[in-house]
């Protein structure tokens, strides 16, 4: 008879193939402060409205 996992030790996404990682290591990421993701996509939308105004 197959032994059954314990809840705990399956993921559901990682059981679908959706998601893969390691546990051995982590990968590093990009660490930004959400005060600078807001402040940076304020930026994009102004350039983003100055280049549309300037097309006119």
């Amino acid at each position: 008879m197959a032994r059954r996992r314990r809840n705990g030790d399956l993921n559901l996404f990682t059981a679908a193939g959706l998601l893969n990682f390691s546990r051995e290591g982590e990968i590093e990421r990009i660490k930004l402060s959400p005060k600078t993701v807001v402040i940076a996509s304020i930026v994009i939308m102004g350039i983003v409205i100055v280049l549309n105004l300037l097309r006119i």
